[in-house]
Order: C-alpha cells, then structure tokens, then sequence
C-alpha cells in the first residue's frame, strides 16, 4: 500500500503586499503579496525517514483588513506555500500547504496630532 506521509516545516518568508485602503468600500484593505525564503522540511513516513532538508519555499497570499476602529483592524487570510522537498527513493513533496490565517491588526497615527481622542 501507499505510504501516508506527515511534514513538517518551519523557516522564514521575505516578500511584500499590494494593498489598497478603502477598497471596494471605507474601512477594508484586501490585499495580494508573495514571499519566499529559507525553509527546513522533514518529510516523514511509517516506512521512511528523510532528512531534513534546506529549501527555498515561495508563498502567495491574499486576505484582507477591516478597520473596526481608528486603531484597531481584525484580518482574514490565506496562504499557499509551495516547499518542495526530496524524499528518497520517490522524488519530491510539496511539505507546504495552505493556510488560513486570522489576525488583529494594531493602527498607528500618520503624525502624533492624528491620534484618536478615546482610549481603550
């Protein structure tokens, strides 16, 4: 039968976002980034153990920011990591995946005089 293979990943992501405020309507900001970097992989299985492998994983992402109040934004996203990684005796893996994420944005002041009147 066909080996179930588990993976684990972990590494860091430089990239950047397209972002723009107040799109389609005031208070959200959707955005589109992509990212790559460093990553570890170790894929395993019941019958196999592969070392860890030094890849370099690439990343797209999209998800937006709601504005709640002047200073606080909650956000949704999502991520598809493309990390491939060898695995011995078959070829190669994908050990990334997506992933959803849900945030809390914090939102600072252009300038110290924008700074909102109420406190939290």
């Amino acid at each position: 039968g066909a080996d179930d293979f588990s993976a684990l990943t972990y590494g860091a992501l430089l990239g950047g976002r397209l972002t723009k405020a107040d799109f389609p309507f005031a208070g959200l900001t959707p955005w589109l980034g992509i990212g790559l970097g460093p990553t570890l992989a170790f894929i395993t299985s019941k019958t196999r153990t592969n070392p860890e492998r030094l890849i370099t994983s690439y990343a797209v992402d999209v998800g937006a920011m709601y504005r709640v109040s002047d200073r606080f934004g909650v956000q949704l996203g999502v991520r598809y990591l493309f990390a491939y990684a060898e695995v011995d005796g078959i070829g190669s893996a994908n050990a990334g995946g997506l992933f959803f994420t849900l945030g809390l944005s914090i939102l600072f002041p252009k300038t110290a005089g924008d700074m909102p009147t109420t406190t939290f």
